[in-house]
């Protein structure tokens, strides 16, 4: 479920293209499954970061998924790094991973820029500007 209710899911073509390129390492004439995906990419951390113990990063098939479902937009760096080593992709933006809170990384699809207004930052930020305003309400001794 997105985060913001103005956030809409695509999914991530772009992902699933890519793992369906890849041959299946235990079917022969098939491509790659989620699972088998998930089982590249864990053993990809492992090579990547040797000296590291990654095994929170691990991912399963589930994972795989919301990310084909675009459900998940930027992964760890560790994940990404995984991600593109076992897809053979050089950048990011080539597995349409990117940062929504960032929207001049995104690819130059046409994503939806938003604005959000958070009334406690704006108050915050007013405050900060004048140092008497952000006491909140003055109340009166009875």
């Amino acid at each position: 479920m997105p985060r913001h209710p103005d956030t809409m899911i695509t999914p991530n073509t772009l992902l699933s293209d890519a793992r369906q390129r890849l041959p299946s390492p235990r079917r022969a004439g098939q491509c790659m499954s989620r699972s088998e995906l998930a089982d590249a990419v864990n053993t990809a951390l492992d090579l990547l970061y040797p000296r590291r113990n990654l095994t929170a990063h691990y991912v399963d098939s589930r994972w795989i998924g919301k990310l084909e479902r675009g459900e998940h937009r930027w992964p760890s760096e560790e994940r990404r790094a995984a991600l593109r080593h076992v897809l053979g992709a050089a950048t990011d933006t080539q597995l349409d991973l990117y940062s929504p809170r960032r929207t001049d990384d995104a690819p130059s699809q046409q994503r939806p820029q938003r604005t959000v207004h958070h009334a406690a930052f704006s108050f915050r930020r007013a405050a900060s500007r004048n140092p008497g305003a952000g006491s909140g309400p003055r109340l009166r001794p009875h």
